[in-house]
């Protein structure tokens, strides 16, 4: 562990030298960052004050299970202003087959003591497990402790003991209609009761929209740091090596080669991603924004689409979006959009 995060305070100061960028938004995430010991943390924030320009940071988001709460006073102190509460469910079988090692015991005093220090909560949901899994009540019980909610439909990957216990006829998942039954049921609960959906799985009350990954959506600049991760810095995309002592081994050479190069997005690539992303959004295609990027008028381009596809679409003189009632189904009326773009 300590041979890892040196690494990562080595890649974290590596990168600044070349590159004179001013942060906005620093998130801990992509595994559980809770687990290891805080100073850790402390360190990483350290580093980034340190070589990069943070006079204007607006969200620190630490993503964490609910059995670490003893650390959330000191997550504050070290100038975390966001948590992202893993509760997943409030329902002890539930979390049991997840292979959760949290109760919901666990997780309401979690969600009490981050409430003592943190303004910014947000709690994930995972939905659609079993049929008999009441969610909405997981919803009741959390929305007076956050002020986001992040909601994603169970899915099922391999080599898990889920997958395993499919495998052996132990447990079948749900059918794509209980599962959007599950799923409407919570947004329609959650838009209620004022957490408004602005992404498929996300949902915030007022002034509360996860400012850091809204910028995954509209291709604002990221660098991810540590293994595996992934950046878009200036149309390029990029990744780091995944296997941690190869990581390690390859940040400590400081030539570079712990990343690895997937593109650099053409101006067609990256007008399909800017579609494909803003179309996940209930803000959608920003049509001031767009002819900026572009140089093109939107509802001229895509006039042969938008038009066989009004249903499915919301049109005004700003914007364009999937309506909601269609919001499950965009992938398909995403694909026969974007089949219009001309690659030139």
């Amino acid at each position: 562990m300590e041979a890892y995060f040196d690494a990562l305070n080595k890649e974290i100061l590596n990168f600044s030298k070349d590159n004179d960028k001013k942060v906005e938004t620093i998130y801990f995430g992509g595994g559980t960052p809770s687990f290891v010991d805080s100073k850790y943390i402390s360190k990483i924030l350290e580093t980034i004050n340190k070589n990069y320009d943070t006079s204007e940071v607006k969200e620190v988001t630490l993503e964490a299970n609910p059995e670490y709460s003893s650390e959330f006073k000191t997550y504050k102190e070290l100038g975390i202003n966001r948590l992202s509460l893993g509760i997943q469910s409030l329902d002890d079988s539930i979390l049991k087959l997840l292979g959760r090692i949290h109760n919901a015991d666990t997780a309401k005093k979690a969600l009490e003591k981050a409430n003592e220090y943190f303004n910014n909560v947000s709690g994930d949901l995972i939905i659609g497990v079993t049929k008999e899994q009441n969610s909405l009540e997981d919803a009741k019980y959390i929305k007076d402790y956050v002020k986001h909610i992040s909601m994603y439909m169970l899915s099922v990957d391999d080599a898990t003991p889920l997958m395993d216990m499919i495998n052996k006829n132990e447990y079948t998942i749900l059918d794509d209609d209980s599962m959007i039954d599950k799923y409407n049921e919570m947004y329609h609960y959650l838009e209620n009761e004022g957490f408004l959906r602005y992404e498929t799985s996300n949902f915030a009350k007022d002034g509360y929209k996860a400012i850091h990954n809204c910028k995954y959506w509209d291709l604002s600049n990221y660098i991810g740091f540590g293994a595996s991760a992934h950046s878009y810095v200036d149309d390029k995309r990029f990744h780091n090596v995944s296997n941690i002592n190869s990581y390690i081994e390859k940040v400590n050479l400081g030539d570079g080669s712990n990343y690895f190069y997937d593109r650099n997005s053409s101006k067609y690539e990256r007008n399909l991603e800017y579609i494909m992303l803003a179309l996940r959004t209930t803000k959608g295609i920003d049509l001031e924004e767009y002819k900026k990027l572009f140089n093109k008028d939107f509802l001229e381009e895509f006039n042969v689409p938008i038009t066989a596809l009004k249903p499915f679409y919301d049109v005004d003189d700003k914007h364009v979006a999937i309506t909601p009632n269609f919001f499950l189904v965009q992938n398909k009326i995403i694909g026969k959009t974007i089949r219009f773009l001309k690659a030139n």
